[in-house]
């Protein structure tokens, strides 16, 4: 590893300044997101709701730019991630203004995707390179092939500070690429990989990976989707935990032992750390119809569309107009050529 990642002044300063920074508490692990507001709710209502609980840096409602009108969510942010936490679990599912409100952690990006990098690095070689700027998420910190992987950190003024310094830097044979990543983590999920065609796979069923799972906390459910008209696995799964702070906790510890063995139940298996699905955005495929289109019928109005077709006396191609008017077909054809009379070719003697 170490011999990929030749040190810098502005590395080590960067080691010095993010070890410190490490055990502080960042100010984006204290932010609530409130879903469900009440439209007529203001910023001062919602702070009052929220202060008993500690010491609040902010609050905002966001607002329809144009209109100015609540878009019924907001931030809170506490100090504390502490006094976040007691409020998030008092006041979730309460009503507030005659509403019943939804909170949880207000989740900043924090994921970096990282490619063009030296074959020769491993996931290992990764989390150590990245691990300078800040505390990781180990389990979603991993190489995806040879030239890409990802990286979650903790709080997000790290992996600003990680993409901002390590973006274009010569990682071993390599300068990587470094951008922003999914933010759609499902952290209370747990994605499952695995090569269906090995024997071995036999023992995943619903009943036994939901036995597994069970010890790490309560399971809602199991998906191991099966081949159409088979019973053949397809080779991924999901385990869903409850959406709280302590399914988040089963999952990851979950993943880690999984991740650490290397099996699931006797079969090598791949996890992490599953994605929301947002039906909002969402495109459906396109439907191909073969079906003519139908023009409206729309009374004095003309559809001309011009065709070829023999006229004249002599036969010849004309441009004829089939118009398409008050739903009924007709055609014109163009005024007759004037001819000019040929005169006789005069007879060789």
């Amino acid at each position: 590893m170490r011999a990929l990642f030749t040190e810098t002044e502005d590395t080590n300063s960067a080691r010095s300044c993010s070890t410190c920074a490490m055990d502080e508490d960042i100010g984006d692990d204290a932010s609530l997101f409130i879903g469900d507001l009440s439209r007529a709710i203001n910023e001062a209502e919602l702070e009052s709701t929220f202060a008993p609980y500690g010491e609040i840096s902010s609050v905002e409602i966001k607002r329809d730019k144009s209109s100015g009108h609540s878009l019924g969510y907001g931030f809170v942010h506490f100090k504390l991630r502490s006094e976040a936490l007691e409020a998030k679990q008092a006041l979730h599912r309460t009503a507030i203004r005659n509403r019943v409100v939804r909170i949880g952690w207000a989740q900043k990006n924090t994921n970096l995707f990282v490619g063009d990098l030296d074959g020769s690095l491993d996931t290992d070689g990764l989390r150590n390179l990245f691990r300078p700027y800040g505390p990781l998420y180990d389990e979603e910190t991993f190489i995806k092939n040879k030239n890409y992987g990802f990286v979650r950190f903790r709080h997000r003024a790290h992996a600003e500070q990680a993409k901002n310094e390590l973006d274009g830097r010569m990682i071993g044979t390599r300068a990587v690429r470094i951008g922003w990543g999914d933010a759609n983590m499902l952290k209370s999920s747990v994605h499952l990989q695995f090569d269906p065609k090995l024997p071995s796979a036999s023992a995943l069923t619903q009943e036994t990976v939901k036995t597994f799972f069970s010890q790490y906390g309560k399971v809602l459910s199991v998906i191991l989707p099966l081949e159409e008209g088979r019973q053949d696995l397809k080779g991924f799964g999901f385990v869903h935990f409850p959406d709280c702070e302590e399914g988040e906790q089963s999952a990851t510890a979950a993943i880690n032992e999984i991740n650490r063995t290397g099996l699931l139940l006797g079969v090598p298996m791949m996890c992490n750390h599953g994605k929301r699905q947002h039906a909002r955005g969402k495109r459906s495929s396109p439907v191909l119809s073969f079906a003519p289109k139908q023009r409206p019928a729309q009374t004095g109005v003309s559809y001309s569309v011009p065709v070829l077709m023999p006229s004249g006396p002599f036969g010849s191609w004309q441009a004829v107009h089939y118009v398409i008017q008050d739903n009924q077909m007709m055609y014109t054809l163009p005024p007759p050529p004037k001819y000019q009379p040929v005169r006789p070719i005069p007879a060789t003697r």
